[in-house]
């Protein structure tokens, strides 16, 4: 590079490289990661009142023995 050759010292010198960017194979595992977590974390937090509607707009049934049976 042109600025290092006057520079004499490595020190101060830094040469930039290249690097390659991630794959869309990786960007698509780290989606799907952050999107099930965020799904899994959903669902742990709105269980408890999922669960206490049902209970509500749905009463158990009891079922009685039939008689002479």
């Amino acid at each position: 590079m042109p600025f290092c050759k006057e520079n004499t010292s490595k020190e101060d010198c830094d040469i930039p490289t290249c690097f390659q960017r991630d794959s869309y194979k990786d960007e698509v595992i780290v989606y799907f990661y952050i999107i099930i977590t965020s799904g899994l974390l959903l669902i742990a937090l709105t269980k408890p009142y999922i669960e206490r509607w049902w209970r509500r707009t749905n009463p158990p049934h009891t079922y009685t023995s039939m008689p002479n049976s």
